[in-house]
């Protein structure tokens, strides 16, 4: 059952759903390629993980095909949610250090004034 345009829900199966999204799971697939190459054209020879991160990794094709796709590297999805909250720590800590040496600056100037 999904809910479409917040109100009204339909009832679709599972080959339905994977038949209509086939094209993003292709995009999904092509757009890793593409990152690893860059990855291993900047040097890293290696690619051990895949960290799936978003609301797709919720769709259990996703993870499916790009285990398939890339057997040798370990597929981890990182809860969306908690991707969405850790990113805003990291911002709000980052924030935070730069004002922290903007005051701590200043206090410095102002002692060597006196």
């Amino acid at each position: 059952m999904l809910e479409v345009m917040g109100n009204r829900k339909i009832s679709i199966t599972r080959d339905k759903f994977d038949e209509i999204t086939s094209t993003l799971l292709n995009e999904t697939l092509k757009k890793t390629e593409e990152a690893i190459k860059i990855a291993k054209e900047k040097g890293y020879k290696v690619i051990d993980e895949i960290l799936l991160v978003g609301g797709s990794t919720r769709m259990p094709q996703v993870k499916k095909a790009l285990t398939e796709r890339f057997e040798e590297t370990e597929i981890k999805v990182l809860e969306p949610d908690e991707a969405v909250a850790k990113r805003s720590r990291h911002s709000c800590c980052k924030r935070l250090c730069k004002q922290s040496k903007k005051v701590l600056q200043k206090k410095i100037l102002s002692q060597m004034k006196m």
